[in-house]
């Protein structure tokens, strides 16, 4: 089975981004250090810092990490660089995101409110010209408006945070709520307690920080990861940076099944019973197919998931276009589409030969790679079940079918030692014959079984909603027959 090697990356990612919006060390050319814990283990550092150069406010950040599934190491590196005006205004930012087999960087200026961006993704570079966001700010920016908060003149922040890694703007709500004391390597500190909301309403990742209030020098983050917390704490650059340990992500995200769930009960509807503490289940009913019913006193919500899909919520048109990890539009891609489909004219038999050829094209099925591109994909032939769905999807739309990549979870009679699971995992959404269909190229089949939490382009930031359920979820009964009150 394959395994969700990619949302372990975006995670950290999605941290990077967060802990960029974060207030910042004193004006002055100054490192401040963090280590990085995922539950008990220390996997990494981000260094920071915040100073002046020629009139303007530079901010870099770096991160580095190491995780482990199932036995297979993935080191992450990131960077991000931003300059601004005194006044928060954005000048310029770059953004490099690596892990084993891929690269993604950004270069970018901001002139007469039209950012100019250079694109390094899948071995290709692009630029893209584009409105900056009506509102947003960068790092600069964001401490500026947190400055109130931090006073104690406003409880609650809001601002629409740009984030270089995407290219996109996102909500960021800072709450106020107490000081308190922590501890740090170099003693007990009275902290200001700030709860933060990073993404879309209703489907934004939760964190807190501990900050300063006199600098705004944040010393400590915490934020839920993958069934786990995650925590940066602020410390000396020896402790910051001793040698990490590889923790296992994959096995806090596996999904416990209450019984084996048959072949043949996975090609007709299911429905499941789900709860998942006090995070709302809401992004399991955005996914074509998968109907979510109100929930019980006791957080009990039964989800109906119908492996034939659904016609609502047709295709728009950028479900046709290229996107950043889905090149539809790259010469070998869309060879490959070509020699996959033949002589081959309906969209459905079209779509099956696509699969097939990924199943084929790909001969390595690892956990190694970290999350590559369709372009890399072609190139590596090698991944998990991220690589197959990115591959997937970018062949479809090279074919002019309509499609999507869904990450979620998926069943699994076995895994790692474990029975009867469902295992983080990707796969694709297409629209055929004026339906949604689900396709799965590192399965043998697509079935009921495939909880999905999110879907997109393939992106990174595609994937908020539903990132904090995973490892959260608790399956409480998986049934054939329509209950009382269930969707």
């Amino acid at each position: 089975m394959a395994s969700f090697a990619a949302m372990n990356a975006r995670l950290f990612l999605l941290l990077f981004c967060l802990a960029s919006g974060i207030a910042s060390p004193p004006l002055r050319a100054e490192t401040r250090w963090y280590a990085i814990h995922l539950g008990k283990d220390h996997i990494g550092h981000m260094q920071r810092s915040r100073s002046e150069v020629d009139g303007a406010i530079e901010t870099r950040s770096e991160l580095v990490l190491i995780l482990q599934r199932n036995g297979e190491r993935l080191p992450v590196e990131s960077a991000e660089w931003t300059r601004e005006s005194a006044d928060g205004e954005p000048l310029a930012f770059s953004s490099r995101f690596a892990t084993t087999g891929t690269l993604a960087a950004v270069e970018a200026r901001v002139e007469a409110g039209t950012v100019t961006a250079r694109i390094e993704q899948g071995g290709q570079r692009s630029e893209k010209r584009f409105p900056w966001p009506e509102g947003a700010v960068l790092n600069e920016g964001q401490r500026r408006a947190m400055k109130p908060l931090l006073d104690g003149e406003t409880v609650r922040s809001d601002v629409l945070a740009f984030d270089p890694a995407s290219l996109n703007a996102l909500p960021l709500s800072s709450a106020r709520l107490a000081m308190e004391t922590v501890e740090l390597e170099g003693g007990p500190a009275q902290l200001l307690r700030i709860r933060q909301v990073h993404g879309p309403a209703g489907a934004g990742v939760r964190s807190e920080l501990w900050v300063d209030p006199e600098t705004g020098d944040a010393r400590q983050m915490r934020l839920p990861a993958l069934g786990l917390e995650l925590l940066l704490r602020a410390c000396s650059r020896e402790c910051a940076t001793a040698p990490p340990v590889a923790a296992d992500v994959l096995a806090s995200t596996l999904l416990r099944a209450p019984r084996a769930i048959s072949q043949r009960e996975r090609q007709r509807p299911l429905y499941f019973s789900l709860r998942a503490g006090d995070l709302a289940l809401t992004p399991l009913g955005g996914i074509p197919g998968q109907r979510l019913g109100q929930a019980d006193a006791a957080g009990v919500a039964r989800l109906r998931i119908d492996p034939e899909g659904a016609a609502d919520q047709p295709p728009t048109d950028a479900d046709l276009a290229p996107a950043r990890w889905l090149q539809s539009d790259d010469p070998e891609v869309r060879a490959m589409a070509e020699s996959a489909v033949g002589r081959s004219r309906s969209a459905a038999r079209r779509m099956y030969r696509l699969q097939e050829a990924v199943r084929r094209h790909i001969e390595h099925k690892s956990l190694r790679v970290g999350y590559a591109s369709a372009a890399e994909v072609i190139e590596l032939r090698e991944g998990d079940c991220t690589e197959h769905a990115v591959l997937l999807a970018a062949l479809a739309r090279a074919q002019g079918i309509p499609a999507r990549v869904v990450t979620g979870l998926a069943y699994a009679p076995g895994y790692a030692g474990r029975q009867d699971v469902f295992v983080p995992h990707a796969w694709v959404m297409a629209w055929i014959d004026d339906r949604w269909k689900g396709y799965d190229a590192a399965l043998p089949a697509f079935g009921a079984a495939h909880i999905g939490l999110a879907m997109g382009d393939g992106e990174p930031f595609d994937f908020y909603s539903g990132l904090e359920l995973l490892g959260r979820l608790e399956l409480v009964e998986v049934s054939t027959r329509k209950a009382g009150g269930g969707p």
